[in-house]
């Protein structure tokens, strides 16, 4: 049942979220952090009571809610009913203001399908449930909107058709965006490389975006993890820290390690994933590893049946066989 939930934010601001602790893991989690994890806590550092900022795929609140603590202009994004009412519950709860909009944000202004639900809904090309689309750029202009500080997205696969039509906000405001690559939810649509070179070619620098750290990320550089947090911004790398509370620096082999090892806890989805990248991949250092290769030799007994998710695991990744 969902119930509303105190938190504090960084400056001892009182929040709250509207969670059900027994509706999936998602909400589980939020329900003991609040969800402050690295996108929520850099999100924050970087916003302002001066700040325009967009939260695409709101979900509950758990980043638009402690920002709107602060006095900056939020406008939420949210395509499901109930994260609309949980919205507006917090909102009223935690005495802050927010715009909120009942729309997906896509390449272009019109209705598009959607399906599953909580944390998971995403835009599909065919189905029963249809919502209104609106492009940033269409949006922007609509509503006389000037400027645009931050923009976070989370919308589970259509990140790169949302950029698509922002472009001219992006060229305009050259705004910091927070966004989930997060292949599994690519369908073998695109890869993740695709959705990264759109902001090179717009003149972004990308990072990943770690719990101490922001990773610079290069072209062509290797996406471990079936989801993995990004963060693109034309500020010169030296001024980072001091904006957005995370230090700059490459990641460490063992974090690495690290991060490809714990793969091994969660579902077959992300073990396949990593399991194709470094199997097609074989200059990666990593693979030396004997963590590494005693994980991989399990993985290769007991993953490999799912034909169709390993194709689009693969295309999603830039796999080429």
């Amino acid at each position: 049942m969902k119930r509303l939930v105190e938190f504090l934010t960084p400056d001892n601001a009182i929040y709250y979220l509207d969670v059900d602790p027994g509706q999936d893991i998602y909400e589980e989690q939020v329900a003991k952090s609040g969800g402050f994890l690295s996108v929520a806590r850099l999100t924050y550092n970087m916003c302002s009571s001066k700040s325009v900022f967009f939260d695409l795929g709101a979900n509950i609140g758990t980043v638009c809610i402690p920002v709107a603590t602060k006095g900056a202009n939020v406008h939420a994004f949210e395509i499901l009913t109930e994260n609309i009412a949980s919205l507006v519950k917090a909102a009223n709860a935690s005495r802050i203001s927010l715009d909120l909009h009942k729309k997906a944000v896509w390449r272009n202004s019109g209705t598009v399908n959607f399906g599953g639900n909580s944390a998971w809904a995403h835009i599909i090309e065919s189905g029963d449930a249809q919502i209104e689309s609106v492009s940033l750029d269409d949006f922007c202009n609509e509503h006389d909107i000037g400027k645009v500080d931050v923009i976070k997205m989370d919308i589970e696969g259509s990140e790169l058709e949302a950029l698509q039509g922002a472009e001219s906000v992006l060229r305009k405001h050259s705004p910091e965006i927070i966004f989930e690559s997060n292949v599994f939810c690519l369908r073998g649509k695109y890869s993740y490389h695709d959705l990264i070179g759109f902001l090179f070619a717009i003149g972004y620098d990308v990072y990943k975006g770690k719990d101490t750290h922001l990773a610079p990320y290069a072209k062509g550089d290797l996406q471990y993890e079936v989801f993995c947090d990004y963060f693109a911004t034309i500020r010169p790398a030296d001024a980072l820290e001091s904006h957005t509370g995370f230090p700059v620096r490459p990641s460490t082999e063992p974090e690495l390690i690290d991060a490809i090892l714990l793969q091994d806890k969660y579902t077959d989805v992300h073990r396949e994933y990593s399991f194709q990248i470094l199997t097609h991949n074989p200059q990666s250092s990593l693979r030396n590893n004997q963590s590494i290769k005693d994980v991989m030799s399990r993985w290769q007994s007991s993953l490999g049946k799912d034909i169709n998710l390993i194709t689009n695991l693969k295309r999603g990744a830039g796999i080429e066989d």
